[in-house]
């Protein structure tokens, strides 16, 4: 029995498509593999994404704490040495807003005020400089211990940001509005 293709009709169309998938290769056990054929048991890999995306991470805050940090330590010295003229000039300043109303001042009382907020000043811009000096020796040991050091950080640069405000404000020269406390 033949038909017009003079194939056998016991032959199915199944049998001539079919296409037999190749052997899957063999699945070797977790005890089969040796250590040194598996890269990610090497821990000097630096290969892996993960270890490239943290040490990008860490060295961008090496960056950031020795630019925070040398920042600091710039500004601290800077202010440290300029202390006096910048207390004069705010002494001045309030001074003229005073004397516009009216009210004698007393020069003793200025003096002192002058003297402690001269003495503040440096004292904060001591801390201040500490706190830089602080930021460069946790960007230098970022590596070594990275949470400890970007936590430290982040508190100590936050914290020296806000510190200042309430340590120097209520002492600056401001006090000297009150014409009253002068008199």
């Amino acid at each position: 029995m033949s038909n017009r293709e003079g194939r056998d009709e016991t032959d199915s169309d199944d049998s001539v498509c079919r296409i037999q998938p190749p052997d899957p290769p063999p699945v070797e056990s977790a005890n089969d593999i040796e250590p040194e054929d598996v890269d990610i048991l090497d821990d000097d890999n630096l290969g892996s994404l993960a270890q490239s995306a943290r040490s990008n991470h860490l060295k961008n805050a090496r960056i950031m704490m020795y630019v925070l940090g040398t920042l600091m330590l710039i500004v601290s010295v800077t202010q440290f040495f300029i202390a006096e003229l910048i207390v004069d000039n705010q002494i001045k300043l309030e001074l003229a807003n005073i004397s516009g109303r009216g009210v004698d001042i007393d020069q003793q009382r200025v003096q002192r005020i002058r003297e402690e907020t001269v003495t503040l000043t440096k004292v904060v811009s001591v801390i201040s400089s500490i706190a830089g000096v602080i930021l460069l020796v946790l960007g230098y040991q970022v590596y070594n211990y990275p949470v400890p050091c970007t936590v430290l950080a982040l508190v100590l640069y936050l914290g020296g940001k806000q510190c200042p405000q309430y340590l120097i404000r209520p002492l600056l020269p401001r006090r000297l509005l009150l014409g009253s406390s002068l008199l």
